[in-house]
């Protein structure tokens, strides 16, 4: 596989007007699990359901800045945890013993909705904020809660891949059935679909093993994987969704997809999120700045990854100044 990297910078950034205030860009100190002393530097701690690859690269980001602009802070992590009943008691005992808790995943987001801290909250790894009922406004928080979101506007994304295939009139969706973050995508995707006169079949999956079988069944002209890792986990599985789909195009909203045979996805850098991440925490709980003043954030440079191989295949040729401002993958 060879890498073409290129940060997507100013043409496809300015697509994102919504990304909201950011705060200082930089991420972390090796993560410590013994709170700070009683007059010492503030301390955080971390909590999420499960396991989960895209937490740990937004982690990782956090971890290294961090290191950089406050070494000093000490973490704690609760992760691996098996329901919303156990990161209830895991967040609970992080806030009695931490100026902070990180909550992380997009149902870390549904149960902030639903449940306060006596300490101030961030969200991360997770989807839309507002539809998952963490924080309303993402420019001004209103309550004890900001963070991050990997969240895209998704009609800005359907008119990229829309532009790069723009034979497909007819559209099928895929996402995780019971994921808290698949009614977001599919939602966005359909409202997005309608606004571009497009025919949008959304459809729920209970696993990726049933991906195959769903597209092949299909009449829809070019397919939409959802940003759920069960959909595409396994590798054999999605090729046998791609032999299915044959000359039609497969776009993905995670770059795992594309890695694998799909022709594109546009996503946020979940290593820049953690960066983000760790301004905030340092500006709420080491600077003592209102979460009303610390944005929720957004990538500011989502990243387009394009394979060669599949454009090549299908006959794909997009204008040359988004291939020279893409990540490209693929033999």
């Amino acid at each position: 596989m060879r890498r073409l990297i290129v940060p997507l910078l100013c043409t496809l950034a300015a697509l994102f007007p919504g990304a909201g205030p950011v705060l200082a860009q930089a991420g972390a100190a090796d993560p410590v699990s013994v709170a700070s002393p009683p007059g010492g530097p503030p301390s955080v701690g971390i909590a999420f359901i499960g396991k989960s690859s895209q937490a740990e690269r937004t982690l990782d980001g956090f971890f290294e800045r961090m290191k950089e602009i406050a070494p000093a802070m000490k973490t704690e992590r609760i992760s691996d945890l098996a329901d919303a009943e156990a990161l209830g008691a895991a967040a609970a005992a992080l806030a009695a013993r931490h100026d902070g808790v990180i909550v992380m995943r997009s149902n870390g987001s549904e149960w902030l909705a639903e449940n306060a801290l006596p300490v101030p909250a961030f969200t991360a790894g997770g989807n839309h904020p507002p539809t998952l009922g963490s924080v309303m406004n993402m420019d001004a928080p209103e309550g004890n809660v900001t963070g991050v979101t990997y969240f895209l506007d998704h009609r800005i994304v359907m008119e990229i891949f829309v532009a790069m295939f723009p034979q497909a009139l007819s559209w099928e969706v895929f996402t995780q059935a019971g994921h808290p973050a698949a009614p977001i995508d599919a939602d966005g995707i359909e409202e997005a679909c309608g606004a571009l006169y497009l025919t949008c079949t959304m459809t729920a999956l209970g696993a990726g093993a049933e991906l195959p079988e769903a597209i092949r069944r299909s009449q829809a002209e070019a397919f939409l994987i959802g940003n759920q890792a069960p959909l595409y986990d396994d590798p054999a599985v999605f090729a046998q969704a791609l032999e299915a789909a044959g000359e039609r195009a497969v776009f993905a909203l995670n770059a795992k997809p594309v890695e694998m045979g799909a022709v594109a996805s546009m996503t946020a850098d979940d290593h820049r999120l953690g960066r983000m991440l760790a301004d905030r925490v340092v500006a709420v709980l080491r600077d003592g700045r209102p979460i009303r003043e610390v944005p929720v954030g957004r990538d500011p440079e989502p990243t387009l990854v394009l394979n060669a191989a599949a454009l090549e295949r299908l006959g794909i040729h997009p204008p040359r100044q988004m291939m020279a401002l893409s990540e490209m993958v693929g033999d």
